[in-house]
């Protein structure tokens, strides 16, 4: 067979010698041999390449193994956070009920007067019903009692020096006198009858 020779350009000539040592070098590297093969299944995906046809259905199992444990992961980090959400709302409502307990037992608040608090907590965003309390007293202080009309402080020294006798008899026999006691009770119901009339 006849040697035919073909004439080729300088320059054509060294750009396929660099792409040569460049083809040559990549295929010596490892990692670099597996991403130029990948190249070439990526453009022509019925060239048969024995090292990556071999290892895909390998490749395949290990991605599908690493999507379960991915999966899993995920779930058990759902299941995790949900018991912290859950041991978080426990909490919250074990305080919730504390602070209801507390203004009941140590305030003595009505279910009712607790009511007003906790509506008022919901209004102001407030969680503790101590908080809530000390806010609810500030807006609504109590009203101061009011004596009645016509009725004076009930100053028994001053009852006994104005003629209270048989209440200085009483009080020195130390309410041990009976009959002075029902004479008293039947003086201080005439005085009722005769006021009421």
């Amino acid at each position: 067979m006849a040697k035919v020779q073909i004439e080729v350009d300088e320059v054509a000539y060294q750009q396929q010698q660099s792409a040569l040592a460049t083809l040559a070098g990549i295929l010596k590297k490892p990692g670099a041999r597996k991403l130029l093969q990948q190249a070439q299944k990526e453009a022509f995906p019925d060239l048969p390449i024995p090292e990556l046809d071999a290892a895909k259905p390998l490749h395949d199992e290990i991605s599908g193994l690493k999507q379960s444990l991915a999966d899993v992961q995920a779930k058990i980090d759902a299941e995790k956070a949900e018991q912290k959400a859950e041991e978080q709302r426990r909490q919250l409502k074990s305080t919730y009920e504390a602070g209801r307990e507390t203004l009941r037992k140590n305030h003595r608040y009505t279910p009712e007067g607790i009511k007003k608090i906790e509506e008022m907590m919901e209004a102001k965003g407030i969680l503790s019903h101590e908080d809530g309390r000390l806010l609810y007293e500030a807006l609504n202080p109590p009203q101061s009692p009011v004596a009645p009309a016509g009725f004076g402080s009930w100053d028994f020294a001053q009852q006994i020096g104005e003629g209270g006798t048989d209440l200085k008899k009483l009080m020195d026999s130390k309410g041990e006198d009976d009959q002075l006691v029902a004479k008293m009770a039947r003086d201080a119901l005439n005085e009722f009858r005769s006021n009421a009339r």
